[in-house]
């Protein structure tokens, strides 16, 4: 199987921090003369709905149920530079596939974030509305009593 920058163990957080700027949209769809067309016939909130339905329907969420445990522990970190270090180096686990999404979506996210002031999107609304749909525990996990002292919140 070929090397991806994604799976090469020389990879390091920087390159992460790189792709996290590019523009995956350019990149995925150069003519988007036909996608703004489309886009001006359909419903932002039907699209919205049927994106997060797309993630919430997935057999496993993209921040994968062998990770859960370790983003919950990441995101309760109070040193930020720690918190950062830590969730860097657990999205470079992810299996390409899901990393490679995850990009994606965040460049989409941010461009909706970006028109805040029109669609009252800030980027701590759309954490609050994908974060638990992007990031949960598995069935056999969801069915133990949750902590409601400690509550995983993806905004922090």
């Amino acid at each position: 199987m070929p090397r991806s920058r994604w799976n090469n163990p020389n990879c390091q957080t920087p390159r992460l921090k790189r792709a996290l700027r590019l523009s995956s949209a350019s990149v995925l769809c150069p003519d988007n003369k036909d996608v703004s067309v489309m886009m001006s016939e359909m419903d932002v909130n039907a699209i919205a709905g049927t994106l997060k339905l797309y993630f919430r329907e997935l057999p496993e969420p993209l921040f994968t149920d062998e990770f859960y445990p370790n983003f919950a522990e990441g995101i309760a970190l109070s040193d930020p530079v720690a918190k950062e270090s830590c969730m860097l180096n657990l999205l470079l686990s992810l299996p390409e596939a899901n990393l490679l999404t995850f990009l994606f979506l965040l460049d989409h996210l941010k461009r909706v974030a970006e028109k805040e002031t029109v669609n009252k999107m800030s980027l701590h609304n759309l954490a609050t509305v994908f974060g638990p749909t992007l990031l949960r525990p598995s069935e056999k996990e969801s069915k133990l009593p949750a902590n409601p002292s400690q509550p995983i919140s993806m905004t922090d």
